[in-house]
């Protein structure tokens, strides 16, 4: 942690960045276009909002928040996070009602991106600091298992009538899914089942042709043929499916026919009064902001450059993106982490690339629009049923397992919450199960619940040396309270934090403070960690939790 990194000469801001870095961000823009066009109708439909919603959000996403935004190298557009905040606005505001369902909700989108601006704008994008991960992980897990079980029927072609056999929450879909095998349409499941082997099969494959196009294009390659070698169109028509369970994507002949105010659509405020209306505008605010800080964080240990986003100005601009993209028919939207990985991985430099990215999607809307319309279902609901896989993976419940069995409990107790309540109730009641773990069974101190007990002493030996006492509890609820601290010694330091005297360090706190010390790298200090040998270890994980044996 002590190490010193040197970093590459950053690239230039504004338009003296767009002139210096205009080939490699146009390169990476086009490529994430590419990735963003087929996942935003996908997630758009997993939504229960019209496939155009998804490519609303995405083109302002990507030209509008790109300017404004406080991170270098992010993609913001729809994510997969937001899916079940999203259908649960328009099932609970339409009350079986889809059309007017859609249209409440995009008036709850416009309100949840305002809400996220207040939160950007108030500071409490901090809160990304201290948000604990197994919570999180825990809310993105349930996520995936809602997304896998919902989209398992379109995917596989299962009639509409057969969606009356599905219970109202998570559990009675995925009992659903047996009697989805018996009903299914055997063309459209062949379609869906390709196009999941493709999502799958594409990151083990080292042939750097295949690689070069991204798995959502394959699958599209593939699907598009493939439907029409199956006659879609023609099976459409003769099981006469109502209007948003269409066999092939169903889009506007004019584009501008689906943006409000331009065509028929017109955001519906007429349930602001309501709790259910506040409560999908809620969800989705929290989510969007956590998501979007958590993001742009992971991505700034990927930038070459060493860059480090305004998180605060980052969360404002989602806000903004979100508002206009509500108030205009779309979705909302975060910094979203895969895109954004791939377009470090494509040598994005800038924000322009994120730009770029929007004005691709812009233009393939009104130049590829025939060709949207051939895309089957089916295969955009398979890339959604392989994202859900991924956030529910496996490898998930044993990454969480691996960092303590402390991590492991509130994961769980998260994600059985979420699943038998809803995800906001599951997120709130991780929290606080965490808080009472702490306090009840690690005997964490509530002297320092909420604000940390330490000392700062300066090194006789070297002026440019500090060392902080760490005493009693170092929870994720006291973090903010040891970082104000910590920020007030001078930059370019060496600072020794001692945790010999703590009897609590958990991991939320010292994942926290190992992403602060690398900040503080940056000014040519460094952060080092020292008597957390003397504390016990819930496992082998270089930040698991610690306590006083």
């Amino acid at each position: 942690m002590a190490q010193h990194i040197e970093t590459l000469e950053a690239p230039r801001k504004g338009f003296a960045g767009l002139k210096e870095n205009f080939a490699a961000d146009l390169r990476a823009g086009l490529s994430i276009s590419l990735i963003a066009l087929p996942l935003s109708l996908g997630i758009a439909l997993a939504s229960g909002f019209p496939a155009f919603a998804g490519l609303i959000a995405a083109i302002v996403g990507g030209i509008l928040v790109s300017r404004i935004s406080g991170s270098y190298v992010t993609i913001n557009g729809p994510a997969a996070g937001l899916i079940v905040a999203n259908l649960a606005a328009i099932q609970s505001l339409g009350q079986g009602d889809i059309h007017a369902g859609y249209l409440y909700a995009i008036a709850a989108v416009f309100v949840a991106g305002i809400m996220v601006f207040i939160i950007g704008a108030a500071g409490a994008g901090k809160l990304v600091d201290v948000s604990p991960s197994s919570v999180i992980h825990g809310m993105l897990t349930y996520i995936g298992v809602v997304i896998m079980a919902k989209m398992f029927f379109p995917m596989m072609g299962v009639i509409p009538e057969v969606h009356s056999i599905l219970g109202s929450n998570v559990v009675g879909t995925i009992a659903a899914i047996p009697q989805g095998f018996t009903k299914m349409l055997p063309p459209v499941a062949i379609v869906g089942f390709v196009s999941l082997l493709i999502m799958a099969i594409h990151p083990m494959i080292r042939v750097k042709w295949v690689q070069l196009i991204p798995s959502p294009v394959w699958v599209l390659i593939f699907a598009i043929p493939a439907g029409v070698l199956f006659d879609l169109e023609t099976l459409q028509q003769q099981l006469n499916l109502p209007e948003g369970k269409e066999l092939l994507l169903a889009l506007p002949g004019n584009p501008l026919d689906a943006v409000a105010w331009i065509g028929a659509v017109t955001p519906d405020f007429g349930k602001i009064l309501t709790w259910a209306f506040w409560y999908a505008a809620l969800t989705i605010a929290l989510i969007t902001a956590i998501e979007s800080g958590l993001s742009a964080k992971a991505v700034d240990q990927l930038d070459p450059y060493q860059r480090h986003s305004d998180i605060g100005k980052d969360i404002r601009g989602v806000g903004i993106g979100s508002a206009v993209s509500g108030i205009l028919g779309g979705l909302p939207m975060i910094a979203e982490i895969v895109r954004s990985k791939a377009n470090v991985l494509m040598g994005a430099r800038t924000g322009w690339a994120n730009f770029f990215h929007g004005t691709f999607i812009l233009i393939f809307v009104f130049a590829l629009s025939p060709v949207m319309q051939m895309i089957p279902v089916a295969a955009l609901a398979a890339m959604m049923v392989f994202v859900g896989y991924k956030l529910a993976a496996p490898g998930e419940f044993i990454g969480i397992f691996k960092i303590g069995r402390d991590q492991f409990l509130y994961f769980i107790f998260t994600l059985l919450v979420c699943i038998f309540t809803n995800l906001l109730v599951g997120v709130f009641a991780g929290i606080i199960f965490k808080f009472l773990y702490q306090l009840l069974v690690m005997r964490a101190p509530t002297s320092t619940l909420f604000k940390a007990d330490l000392t700062v002493d300066q090194s006789d030996e070297g002026k440019d040396e500090y060392r902080v006492k760490v005493r009693k509890g170092a929870t994720f609820t006291n973090f903010l309270s040891f970082k104000r601290r910590l920020s007030q010694l001078p930059k370019g330091k060496k600072i020794t934090v001692d945790f010999s005297e703590a009897k609590v360090a958990d991991f939320t706190f010292q994942s926290a403070l190992h992403h602060y010390a690398k900040l503080y790298q940056a000014t040519g200090g460094s952060i080092e960690l020292t008597g957390l040998d003397q504390l016990k270890a819930y496992s082998n994980h270089p930040q698991s939790t610690r306590y006083r044996r």
